[in-house]
């Protein structure tokens, strides 16, 4: 949340970790979303990477339909480690 705070309207920002645990990832995007107003999830390629779609489901929990434009970068896919990536903007409030 305080690195979003610290945007300026119209300002981006990326989140990204090296692990594919939902509650690391689309859980903690799916409560900036929740808390603060002017979020924008947008999508993005990497070219030569094989990237996934990020989670709206797991399990019980479903999240924010925007989250299907955040990335996911499986170990079975590019012979990595597991990455997720979301860019956000903040929209004008």
């Amino acid at each position: 949340l305080a690195a979003f705070d610290c945007l300026k309207p119209g300002g981006t920002m990326v989140y990204s970790t090296c692990t594919i645990t939902p509650e690391e990832n689309e859980a903690v995007i799916n409560f900036l979303i929740e808390k603060r107003e002017g979020v924008i999830i947008e999508e993005f390629d990497i070219q030569g990477i094989k990237m996934r779609k990020g989670l709206t489901q797991w399990g019980r929990f479903k999240f924010h339909s925007d989250l299907q434009k955040t990335r996911r970068i499986e170990p079975f896919d590019n012979d990595t480690e597991g990455f997720y990536i979301a860019k956000i903007k903040k929209g004008e409030i």
